[in-house]
């Protein structure tokens, strides 16, 4: 191979990897206005418009007080987005996690220490992210109570959800699997909620997936 394909081809095998491993956290907002709105609902709508992956752990009534968040966000990078829409709660960080952004008050409040478990195994054929939200629950579920032998709950379909998978994942944190939910996807966030029981919580009083319109991008 002569050189000028050698050069050629490390260069475009370097902007490929660049390319997949690129950060969100420096992604471009275009423009977004956002007026007296809670901060829960415009990191959803920042998520929304850029379609960048989040994953708002813990949303108590800091994040879901309303009519707190007003700003005008012009070509700035995703994470100054999200420090002008926290500004009003400074114990509220954000940070990359393989590709997903992670928004959580520090430290974690202990009514979502749930979202740390550890699932010894995660396998699903392929399927839409509803249904392995729900397995996830599930699969959480049965490890708190192993006797549990049924579930009562309703799924309301999307029609922005799609299938992604086969999966078959270990030893990750519930937070974890959810995670690549959302990035396998390629256009969704989760968010998930303070619960004091989590045996008897449904699976959407735990989290919520939210899905992201495809044509929502600036």
């Amino acid at each position: 191979m002569g050189s000028a394909k050698l050069v050629l081809l490390v260069l475009v095998s370097q902007l490929a990897f660049s390319t997949a491993h690129r950060d969100p956290l420096q992604a471009r907002t275009g423009h977004l206005k956002l007026e007296r709105t809670s901060i829960l609902a415009a990191l959803l709508a920042l998520g929304k418009h850029t379609k960048v992956p989040l994953a708002i752990l813990c949303a108590d009534e800091r994040f879901r007080n309303t009519s707190e968040v007003s700003v005008d966000i012009d070509n700035r990078s995703v994470a100054d987005a999200i420090s002008m829409i926290t500004a009003s709660q400074p114990d509220i960080r954000f940070k990359d996690e393989g590709g997903v952004v992670i928004i959580e008050p520090v430290p974690l409040p202990s009514e979502c220490a749930f979202m740390n478990l550890t699932i010894p195994e995660f396998a699903a054929q392929r399927d839409t992210v509803e249904h392995l939200s729900a397995k996830l629950w599930m699969t959480l579920e049965v490890q708190l109570d192993p006797g549990r032998a049924s579930f009562a709950g309703v799924l309301h379909p999307s029609t922005l959800d799609r299938k992604i998978g086969p999966v078959e994942l270990r030893n990750r944190r519930v937070s974890e699997l959810l995670n690549w939910m959302v990035q396998e996807h390629s256009g969704a966030a989760w968010t998930s909620f303070p619960c004091k029981n989590v045996k008897a919580a449904t699976n959407d009083q735990l989290w919520k997936i939210a899905f992201y319109p495809p044509n929502d991008v600036p």
